[in-house]
This record gives C-alpha cells, sequence and structure tokens, in this order.
C-alpha cells in the first residue's frame, strides 16, 4: 500500500523533471521517471511473487491431498492452507487425516516453504528476483533504476533488505532452522 499510494502522489504532484528529494529514494537526488520506475517494479515483483507463490503453493498441496474418494474436498482446504502458511500462520479448514500417511511430509515441506517464502525469507527472495531483474534487463534506465534499488534498498521499500543484511539472513535462517531440528530431535530422544 505505501508503494501506490507514493505511485499516486506522483501522479497527482507537480514535481519537475528533477526532484531535489526523490519520492521513492528518499533524500536522494533521482528523477521523476526513476522514482516511477522504481516504485513499478517494487510493486510488480512483490505482486507476482506474492500470487504466485501462493498459486504454487495451492497446486503442489492439491496434488499431495488428492485422495481417490470423490466425497473428499481437497482443493479449498487447500488453498486455505497454502494461503495461511504463506501469511505464517499455517491453519487448516479440515482434519488432514494424515497421521501414519506418507502424504504428511510433504505437506509439511510445502508448508515450511510457504511459511519461510512469505515471511523470514521474503526479504531474501526479493532481492533474489530484483537480482534477477537486473541481470534481464536491457534498456540503460531500467539497469540504472534497478541498481538504485539494490543501492538504496530500505529508502524504496521496507523490506528491501540492504546486501550485508540479505547475506546476514541467508546465514541465521538456515542455521536457526538447523538448530530447530537437532534441539526437536533431541528433545524426541529423551523423551523416549
Amino acid at each position: 500500500i505505501p508503494v501506490c499510494l507514493r505511485l499516486l502522489s506522483m501522479r497527482t504532484s507537480s514535481h519537475t523533471a528533477v526532484s531535489t528529494k526523490g519520492l521513492a529514494f528518499f533524500g536522494i537526488n533521482t528523477s521523476l521517471a526513476d522514482d516511477a520506475s522504481a516504485l513499478k517494479i517494487v510493486l510488480i515483483t512483490v505482486g507476482l511473487y506474492w500470487l504466485c507463490s501462493q498459486l504454487l503453493g495451492w497446486f503442489v498441496l492439491a496434488m499431495i491431498m488428492r485422495t481417490p474418494d470423490p466425497n473428499v474436498a481437497t482443493v479449498w482446504p487447500a488453498l486455505f492452507l497454502s494461503t495461511s502458511a504463506w501469511h505464517n500462520a499455517g491453519l487448516v479448514i479440515v482434519n488432514l487425516p494424515f497421521k501414519g500417511d506418507q502424504r504428511a511430509t510433504p505437506v509439511l515441506l510445502v508448508v515450511m516453504l510457504l511459511i519461510l517464502g512469505g515471511n523470514t525469507c521474503f526479504p531474501l527472495m526479493l532481492r533474489a528476483l530484483i537480482n534477477a531483474k537486473l541481470r534481464m534487463a536491457r534498456s540503460a534506465h531500467r539497469k540504472h533504476v534497478i541498481r538504485l534499488l539494490l543501492k538504496y534498498p530500505r529508502t524504496c521499500y521496507s523490506h528491501l533488505f540492504p546486501d550485508y543484511a540479505t547475506r546476514w539472513l541467508l546465514i541465521v535462517t538456515p542455521s536457526l532452522v538447523i538448530l530447530q531440528i537437532i534441539v526437536v530431535g533431541a528433545a524426541d530422544l529423551w523423551a523416549s
């Protein structure tokens, strides 16, 4: 929403061709074309990532949860599970009888990836997608704008982290997941 509001304010304001305090890059001298391009890149990247990730999760979960019984609905529960996992909840609307079933592990794996992709690793994925856009960009202006986004990420979008913070998150997140697996495994061994 903040990105949309800033784009809207650009269209309604009467700025000159060169802005002294950019609307997208606060405090950095950029043109309105640079500001608008940066905000559009962020808006489209985040929107498509949000939509495509949840749809892919929905499709994969629906395929995993599929049963031969036509009376058991799996498509809508898969959509709900995909969306709730993306938003860091992982709730289900039906009782999934996966106890002792081989489908439990893939469902949990997809839910884990959706939770990480939608929340904890979102800045990692966003920076990776913007880096991919930089590599695919053909025009010099677009490359310039994407380089501005990567150089001054927090001035344009709060969830786009600087390079050092992205690397730190890339190290800490898997380390915490591995530590959690070790602790849960040790607790299971201790209890049995």
